[in-house]
């Protein structure tokens, strides 16, 4: 009971700063209130998700954070910066297989360092076993 508990006081804590972020953006516009808006996103839908299997349900606190979803998905700023950081990631991962396929030396210079690795791991432990 004292882990659920701790579990609910934290929970309550994250609902509060969710909350307080999105108050400061409201006031200010800046996305950049946020950090990432997507994380941001997610620990908001977890919150909504953690909220129904709660020990003690505090009903103001569920409905501020129903209310905050609400805004969330109605924001026309949040919902841009969404889809930028969205496409910015599709660009990274992108880049990073064109590199993969363009350039194969590297996949095989990095297996050679993970192997050599692996190696230099096992003499050295077969160095402290003797």
């Amino acid at each position: 009971l004292k882990v659920d508990l701790d579990s609910q006081d934290s929970w309550k804590e994250a609902v509060l700063h969710a909350i307080e972020t999105y108050q400061m953006f409201e006031a200010n516009g800046l996305v950049s209130t946020f950090g990432r808006v997507t994380e941001y996103n997610d620990q908001v839908k977890e919150l909504v998700s953690v909220a129904a299997n709660l020990v003690i349900q505090d009903d103001d606190l569920i409905r501020s954070l129903f209310r905050l979803s609400n805004k969330i998905s109605n924001s026309d700023v949040f919902k841009k910066q969404l889809e930028f950081e969205r496409v910015a990631f599709e660009e990274r991962r992108f880049a990073l297989e064109k590199n993969r396929f363009e350039a194969p030396l590297n996949i095989v210079n990095a297996r050679n360092d993970h192997l050599d690795s692996l190696l230099a791991r096992l003499s050295s432990a077969n160095e402290d076993v003797a």
